[in-house]
């Protein structure tokens, strides 16, 4: 598994839940990366300021599939931040690449997980990550529940994208295997601890 970070031009809370869409179209772009690359996501989520994900796939689809996500991500932004009134920063995530990091054991995919997950309750904004509002977090809860039937946002930029796609997010490889498939799942992080 990979961790996936980038965070926002200058730090701004662009990736807040400030308009229902932030959330939907995050989600929806989250299954068109998916589809368009076959990459295996593990867990995704938006803070105000920065957004982690947990994915596996070589690193040819990695890099395109965060390209297609970043890039559609911030030309819905900055559209809907116009609509609102509001100036549009026209990039909406910092110039430097995503960062990445590679999670070598079942410990670490494990840490890296709880740690992304845990990042929205450190700020404040939520006593459980799963209380974020939907499109700002999808961790381990959606491991067993199968795709996700993700509506294509009525913004005018995904107008000819399917109206919708499916989400699935599954266990990583190595903590899959450490845990011996029993994906009821790990106590540590169903408790949050």
């Amino acid at each position: 598994m990979v961790g996936i970070t980038r965070r926002a031009t200058l730090r701004k809370a662009f990736l807040a839940p400030w308009h229902e869409l932030v959330g939907q179209t995050w989600a929806y772009l989250l299954a068109y990366a998916q589809q368009q690359t076959g990459v295996e996501l593990h867990h995704a989520s938006l803070v105000a300021n920065h957004q982690h994900m947990g994915a596996t796939a070589n690193d040819y689809l990695l890099d395109l599939a965060t390209w297609y996500l970043h890039r559609d991500f911030a030309c819905v932004l900055n559209n809907l931040l116009e609509a609102e009134g509001y100036d549009s920063p026209g990039n909406v995530f910092d110039a430097r690449r995503p960062s990445w990091t590679t999670c070598v054991d079942a410990e670490a995919e494990e840490k890296r997980i709880l740690y992304d997950s845990m990042n929205a309750v450190a700020a404040g904004f939520v006593e459980r990550p799963e209380q974020m509002p939907f499109g700002h977090h999808f961790g381990i809860e959606h491991w067993l529940q199968g795709p996700l039937t993700i509506e294509c946002p009525d913004v005018r930029y995904l107008h000819k994208r399917p109206k919708r796609l499916p989400l699935t997010f599954t266990p990583p490889a190595k903590l899959y295997r450490a845990e011996k498939g029993d994906m009821v799942l790990p106590r540590r992080l169903n408790d949050g601890a």
